[in-house]
């Protein structure tokens, strides 16, 4: 399938906005990835975890307020991008290789009036259209995944999720999948609580507040349910992923990076 095909509009910010304008856009939209512009032509692209990102350097080293930082400072320069002539096997490749969750789709940059993308969220929205083979979660899951506990702190479940270079983590209490949360729940939570600048030792906080105070309420997939199923869900819930039971129990972990590894084997 060609990229123009399932290739959608994005969401735009210009480089001279400052992070509370793009963290409200990331928030309201509930978007992962905006396209950065500069008098009408794109020049880089910023993620949630960008933000994120940013917050912590600037917590870790003391410097400026957050609220004085602009997108420039924040975003990724010179983004990747790719024809919409080109085939979603293509880009799939992209984002694995690379290590990344969206491409710019168009022929040029110079004008964000052809420009498009497309993010591993949309080959979930399109997984009946990508995959016509019935797969069962079981064969692509990660089996014993990394989890945490409600009482973990924010900080340390950060440091988890980029130390260990997931994206998810299932949250059990006394073996009981009680709670879900991710990188962009995460992400949302620590630069939402920084943005309102009443908390004076924010470093501090985050060495208090817990993972209780993020997460979502779980949801789940049974280990012998089928991709088209898991992708459903996924998009329902905009998560990046959900943990696999059996017999009540959480058995591994699913991940939208698993769909766009079974596309970019294709």
């Amino acid at each position: 399938m060609l990229l123009k095909n399932i290739m959608r509009e994005p969401y735009f910010v210009d480089k001279d906005e400052n992070i509370a304008k793009a963290f409200e856009i990331f928030d309201r939209k509930k978007e992962t990835h905006i396209i950065v512009t500069d008098e009408g032509r794109v020049v880089g692209i910023l993620s949630i975890k960008d933000l994120l990102r940013t917050v912590l350097d600037r917590m870790r080293w003391g410097s400026q307020r957050v609220g004085k930082l602009y997108v420039s400072a924040m975003m990724t320069p010179n983004p990747i991008y790719v024809s919409p002539q080109e085939s979603i096997e293509k880009i799939a490749k992209l984002m694995t290789e690379k290590g990344i969750s969206s491409v710019i789709i168009g022929e040029n940059l110079e004008t964000i009036d052809e420009v498009y993308i497309i993010t591993k969220k949309d080959i979930l929205v399109h997984w009946n259209d990508l995959c016509k083979k019935e797969i069962v979660v079981s064969e692509v899951m990660t089996e014993n995944p990394i989890v945490t506990h409600p009482g973990t702190s924010i900080k340390h479940a950060e440091w988890i999720l980029r130390e260990r270079k997931i994206s998810t983590l299932p949250v059990l209490d006394e073996g009981e999948l009680v709670g879900y949360i991710d990188a962009r729940l995460l992400s949302l939570f620590i630069v939402e609580t920084y943005l309102k600048g009443d908390i004076k030792h924010f470093d501090k906080y985050l060495e208090t507040a817990t993972v209780s105070d993020a997460m979502k309420a779980p949801h789940f997939v049974e280990e012998d349910q089928t991709l088209d199923y898991a992708a459903t869900l996924l998009v329902k819930k905009r998560a990046k992923g959900t943990p696999i039971t059996s017999s009540n129990k959480l058995v591994g972990i699913l991940t939208e990076t698993d769909f766009t590894r079974i596309i970019a084997s294709k």
